[in-house]
């Protein structure tokens, strides 16, 4: 980054109505900055000097600073927006700072920020894969050290980010994404599952498209039993409730079948819990990882290949096509931007009297019924 100096120019403060020298720069960040001297060119010519040397000075001393400081002062500006609207969730926070804690900083940390290039890029791609990080990992992990580059980039202490996708080594492997489940399979699914909770766990998530971490959230005064309506306000997020969505698109109102309202009402009755809809053992929030093994059980038993929770979500998706669902509906029960992009996109009020009302479900769970 070019260092850039105002010539002083005479300011009036609006106390006591002195008038002082006031010279105009940008620090090492990029920010605008002011320096208040006495309103002679003598001192301007003085004070710009001590501003240029102690520019210089930082991008020398930037020149030596390691990946884990800069990483550090990336982590205290990202923070910042967390909460913030077109901001940062805090789960995201948290996994930069597990990324950067776990992998990039054992084994990048003493690197020289200015000196990070392509192949040290390159090495630590080959060290994750030689450690069997899964390649959607590692393209997680790689993605925070790029923003902890662009961070290095934007601060003057980097000319160019070598963590860019042309230069550096593409990242081999597929993340493991699987097909949605078939109307047959949800059939022969809900045939043979007896088990209440089980139940009312797969019909929710195949007639309401909830993603996983969604089901988690899912609290009972969410849930409107006699107006059919299930409100989508948290997530599940590593053991914790979390008070927001994936993005501001998943906050939604979704219409429940009859079928699957009758169902949750029993569930209702038999559950131990009046907060979780679909608790653990113990009361607490579910966990994936046992709804997994319930549900792997359930397709085993119904001769039908398990394709993981998120299966129901795409099945939910591809049904609503199937039935000719338009598209913005279709997008607002995914909890997806009406235009698919990050700016905010209202729907309509014709849009959500669509999209709340159950009439197109119902076609869906009559199919599968049959």
């Amino acid at each position: 980054m070019d260092i850039i100096i105002s010539e002083g120019e005479m300011l009036t403060t609006t106390k006591r109505g002195k008038t002082v020298g006031v010279i105009y720069y940008r620090d090492l960040m990029g920010r605008p900055r002011k320096a208040i001297t006495a309103n002679c060119p003598k001192a301007w010519a003085k004070r710009q000097q001590q501003i240029r040397d102690m520019l210089v000075s930082g991008k020398s001393n930037a020149s030596k600073i390691s990946l884990e400081a800069v990483a550090a002062q990336a982590l205290r500006d990202r923070s910042r927006m967390i909460g913030k609207r077109n901001g940062l969730r805090e789960a995201t926070f948290n996994n930069d700072e597990r990324h950067l804690r776990r992998h990039i900083l054992p084994f990048l940390g003493s690197k020289q920020m200015a000196r990070l290039s392509v192949a040290d890029v390159n090495l630590f791609i080959q060290d994750m894969r030689v450690r069997e990080i899964a390649p959607k990992t590692q393209r997680a992990i790689i993605h925070t050290l790029s923003m902890v580059c662009k961070h290095a980039v934007n601060s003057g202490i980097m000319a160019t980010n070598p963590c860019v996708k042309g230069d550096r080594e593409n990242i081999k492997g597929v993340d493991g994404s699987r097909d949605g489940f078939h109307a047959n399979e949800v059939r022969e699914i809900l045939r043979v599952v007896t088990r209440s909770y089980t139940k009312a766990l797969i019909r929710v998530a195949a007639f309401t498209g909830l993603a996983a971490n969604e089901l988690q959230g899912l609290l009972w005064d969410c849930v409107d039993l006699k107006a059919g309506k299930i409100y989508v306000k948290r997530t599940g997020y590593r053991g914790a409730l979390v008070d927001e969505t994936k993005t501001p698109y998943r906050v939604r109102e979704l219409p429940i079948d009859s079928t699957t309202m009758r169902i949750l009402r029993e569930w209702k009755l038999q559950a131990e819990s009046d907060y979780f809809v679909f608790p653990s053992s113990t009361g607490v929030m579910g966990d994936q990882k046992h709804w997994t093994g319930l549900i792997q059980t359930v397709c085993k038993h119904a001769d039908v290949t398990f394709k993981g929770i998120g299966g129901f979500r795409k099945f939910y998706h591809t049904q609503q096509l199937l039935a000719g669902v338009p598209e913005n509906i279709r997008k607002y029960r995914m909890g997806h931007s009406k235009k698919s992009q990050t700016a905010m996109v209202h729907y309509t009020v014709t849009d959500l009297s669509l999209a709340h009302h159950p009439a197109d479900i119902e076609k869906i769970v009559q199919a599968v019924s049959t």
